[in-house]
């Protein structure tokens, strides 16, 4: 089999975005451009922007749906930049040939093939404004001469006759198909964290079976970082601990809090990707500086800061008890003491250290911008989970949710 040279340029098919297009399972080169992947990087799948789309059109029909829309918000919200990740297989055909003194050579060009799905009737303009791009993830590659297929793997070989077909339901069964065989399956899920991106699937099943293949091999950042923030909402407000588990997420929870109805959703999230530009590029900028660290004690020091802040969220946002009376009771007895013992300089640091440590919680997070403006958007919420669902969803949605009218 003779060595192939990939054509310099490949056309990718998009949704009117950014065409990208990436072999899975390489790690970027010089094709790349300088800060076009990272922490600061999110892939989004079609399941997770589906979701957050029929959570503007409807119907919402399960609370797996609403979970995928809350990891389609946090993705936009929190990530510079955005991809929505594809399947796809590159087609390579000799484009033409160049003849001089030397002898003739081929020039190839190509070609991404890739499921195409409805294009999200709320959620495109959003992808657009963000700059996201549509982001097709090739394991491998068909070498086409005079329309057919003459190199390349048994399987696209044998399917390329149903690749080409105008019908996008058969396109879409033949990377079904695709994903039975490992290989093509485990380089997609792994294609995220290649680039060191935050992976953002739709579906429980993907994240659990990218979880798994990922366990060991690359940081898991930035989902087990923003895990510690989940498990303390799961736990202090959304009732998974007493069994009501309002699966309604935080962010999600704050699009809703500030949308004066459904088709406000899109114009509210960029709102906030907007407000949250300057502090998600410090948090990243945060949450990378321990890997650069050269002193153990600094680096040990960051990471402590970035862990206190994320799990101080919930906290500060929502105290578990209103505590009026201790300052005043407390500063009472420091003015005892000053009058008993004249140790005025005690007394004040006495009423200072209260003052300090009133609220820790509100004070940790204070040390991230970003944590903080979550904080800052969390207390500004008035109705509660199950009042905000109502607010914006039908009568046979909220049944659907196991929420009465």
């Amino acid at each position: 089999m003779k060595t192939l040279k990939f054509p310099e340029f490949v056309y990718v098919p998009t949704y009117g975005l950014t065409g990208v297009a990436y072999q899975a399972g390489i790690p970027p080169n010089e094709s790349w451009r300088d800060g076009d992947y990272g922490p600061n990087s999110a892939i989004l799948d079609t399941s997770a922007i589906s979701s957050l789309d029929m959570t503007v059109v409807g119907p919402v029909t399960s609370w797996d749906q609403l979970d995928a829309a809350e990891l389609a918000i946090r993705a936009i919200i929190l990530h510079e930049r955005l991809y929505w990740q594809q399947p796809g297989i590159l087609v390579v055909s000799p484009e033409s040939t160049v003849k001089g003194k030397s002898p003739p050579v081929i020039q190839d060009g190509g070609h991404v093939i890739y499921p195409r799905y409805t294009e999200p009737q709320a959620i495109m303009d959003v992808l657009r404004q963000s700059g996201a791009s549509s982001y097709a993830v090739y394991s491998t590659w068909i070498y086409v001469k005079d329309d057919i297929p003459v190199e390349g793997h048994e399987f696209w070989l044998r399917n390329y006759g149903r690749l080409r077909s105008n019908d996008p339901d058969v396109v879409k069964q033949v990377f079904r198909e695709s994903f039975e065989i490992d290989y093509f399956r485990n380089s997609y899920f792994a294609s995220p964290k290649a680039i060191g991106a935050g992976a953002y699937f739709g579906s429980a099943k993907d994240r659990s079976y990218e979880t798994e293949l990922m366990r060991g091999h690359v940081s898991a950042m930035p989902e087990k970082a923003l895990k510690l923030f989940d498990e303390n909402w799961k736990d202090n407000v959304s009732g998974e601990g007493v069994g009501l588990n309002i699966r309604l997420g935080p962010f999600l929870s704050i699009v809703l809090s500030r949308a004066g109805s459904r088709t406000d959703i899109p114009n509210v999230v960029m709102e906030l990707r907007e407000e949250f530009q300057e502090s998600r590029e410090e948090f990243w900028r945060l949450f990378t500086e321990p890997l650069t660290e050269k002193r153990a004690v600094v680096a040990i020091r960051k990471l402590r800061n970035i862990e206190r802040a994320i799990q101080s969220i919930v906290p500060a946002s929502f105290r578990l008890k209103e505590r009026p009376f201790r300052f005043l009771w407390d500063t009472t007895l420091a003015v005892a003491d000053i009058a008993q013992t004249g140790g005025v300089l005690s007394a004040i640091k006495f009423a200072g250290d209260i003052l300090l440590n009133r609220d820790p919680h509100l004070a940790q997070v204070s040390t991230i911008g970003l944590t903080k403006k979550l904080v800052s958007e969390l207390k500004s919420i008035d109705d509660s989970l199950v009042q905000q669902l109502r607010r914006h969803f039908s009568n046979q949605e909220l049944g659907a949710l196991g929420i009465p009218r």
